[in-house]
């Protein structure tokens, strides 16, 4: 008998508003560095390298989009930004929660709380019982992959 495996994959996040981002920074840098300012020269160089690292993260993600892989030992997010792997009877539950910039599905461990990530998406968009949250773009609205989640624990959790 095999072992039971299901990866999710990212999907491309529209890139419209990246596409737009990005046209409006190049455009900006170039009459920047077309100024005789001092100032206003090292400002367009800025946002040239930070136009080169957007076009660089933006390619990797491409390259190696986020898996959210479920087995029976439990869940790991691969990708650029990898997660390690999360035993089912760690996680006390997953939770679908809605804000502003979109919809999120984090999990909450058990026992004292120990965030997997430290960043300042994680402590504004997430509650402070989370410990961490899945990739927003799989496929799936965000009630369905905690469900999804829930479900997989359940089986597995035990």
């Amino acid at each position: 008998m095999t072992e039971e495996v299901q990866t999710l994959v990212a999907q491309r996040r529209p890139t419209f508003w990246r596409l737009f981002m990005f046209a409006a920074a190049v455009g900006l840098s170039l009459s920047f560095l077309r100024s005789q300012d001092q100032f206003y020269v090292f400002f367009g160089w800025f946002l040239v390298a930070a136009c080169l690292l957007g076009l660089i993260r933006i390619s990797l993600e491409a390259l190696n989009p986020a898996r959210l892989i479920l087995s029976p030992d439990g869940f790991e997010i691969t990708g650029v930004h990898a997660r390690p792997l999360v035993s089912w009877a760690d996680v006390d539950g997953f939770r679908a929660i809605h804000r502003m910039s979109g919809a999120y599905v984090y999990f909450a461990r058990k026992g004292p709380r120990s965030r997997t990530t430290s960043s300042l998406r994680t402590a504004v968009i997430l509650p402070s019982t989370a410990d961490g949250w899945l990739p927003t773009n799989l496929r799936l609205p965000a009630e369905e992959l905690a469900a999804l989640m829930e479900e997989w624990k359940a089986r597995y959790g035990a």
